[in-house]
């Protein structure tokens, strides 16, 4: 679903759908303690605010079960054959685990890697490129996306509509059985809301349940030297958009640049979060590097600083890493895998 292959922007759909659903800029959670446990949402100790405003879309279970529902029909897609779920599964972390690159209605193949979906309402803007900022209007883009799910908005209402179920469930969650486009998109960005990983071996080190091994405490160092500037806990991210140094691949994609259409952000894509590794792979904006450790390759002695002005300056003649470097660091980044979000039922 964030795998957006697109070679165009999505200012139409964002200036269409903000009079429709409104992006703040200051976010703000009005869902109160019951409601909140209700739905099972809440705010890891430590984490900031999420980015996402609840304000106008209240948590409630049954609106994540019909959003959770429609997350994973296939039936929204051109051809009946790809659901959000089809590229988002739970046990890769919400990553496409059998496909380098995403893969669409009719076979048709993208030209990027599908990323995990998890702490989504803690994002400023989301894709690879930053194409939205709001979880809900973010739907849009694979839905409506030729290569993707390749179903116009209004297509997708009717085939709702068209289904008696999906009218009960609309009754029973907003009242009527009006099925609108903002309802819709509400009820799946709320489902996408609660896929918090927050209970890696490092969250368990945090709150004193748990101890680095000798090899994984001498990698967090070397996180922090080498990685943290970006990758910055407890989310592993800035969410910033950075050139990192890699050729351009087969596909030529031009990244941030896409939506901006500033020369600056050639190349440039945002931060993935380093939680999941162990079940996203393979890595990069374009699944180019099958491993851990061909990532940590590529950034030791293979970052391209002459190929593009724009090449991160702290990438700027790569990240000296020695070998044993590479092996605590390895070490670490494992520690920030969640397997009970992996194997969650409730996500299933």
């Amino acid at each position: 679903m964030f795998a957006s292959i697109r070679k165009y922007t999505l200012l139409s759909t964002v200036v269409l759908l903000t009079a429709l659903i409104g992006c703040r800029k200051d976010p703000v959670i009005t869902t109160d303690g019951q409601v909140t446990a209700e739905a099972g949402f809440r705010i890891p100790q430590g984490w900031p605010a999420p980015h996402y405003s609840f304000a106008e879309n209240p948590l409630k279970s049954t609106v994540i079960q019909l959003g959770k529902r429609l997350f994973n029909d296939p039936t929204l897609s051109r051809d009946s054959t790809i659901s959000c779920g089809s590229c988002h599964q739970p046990a890769a972390a919400f990553s496409q685990a059998d496909h380098v690159l995403s893969h669409g209605v009719a076979g048709r193949l993208g030209v990027r890697n599908t990323p995990g979906l998890f702490n989504m309402a803690w994002h400023p803007s989301l894709m690879w490129d930053g194409g939205a900022n709001n979880l809900e209007t973010q739907i849009l883009a694979p839905l409506q996306n030729h290569v993707e799910m390749d179903l116009m908005a209004q297509e997708a209402l009717d085939r709702i509509a068209a289904t008696p179920d999906y009218r009960q469930a609309f009754r029973t969650v907003y009242g009527t059985d009006e099925i609108t486009l903002s309802r819709t998109l509400k009820a799946i960005a709320q489902f996408m809301a609660i896929l918090i990983s927050d209970d890696s071996k490092w969250d368990q080190v945090q709150s004193g349940k748990a101890q680095f091994t000798q090899t994984e405490a001498a990698g967090e160092q070397v996180f922090q030297q080498r990685c943290a500037t970006c990758h910055q806990p407890p989310l592993f991210t800035d969410f910033s958009f950075r050139n990192n140094g890699l050729m351009p691949g087969a596909t030529n994609d031009s990244g941030r640049m896409l939506i901006t259409r500033e020369q600056n952000d050639q190349y440039r894509f945002k931060v993935p979060s380093l939680r999941n590794l162990s079940f996203t792979p393979p890595y990069f904006h374009d699944g180019r590097a099958p491993t851990l450790d061909a990532v940590l390759q590529h950034y030791s002695t293979a970052v391209q600083s002459q190929h593009s002005a724009n090449t991160d300056p702290i990438l700027q003649g790569g990240v000296p890493l020695s070998g044993s470097d590479k092996a605590n660091l390895k070490a670490f980044l494992i520690t920030l895998n969640d397997s009970s979000f992996a194997t969650n039922p409730r996500f299933r």
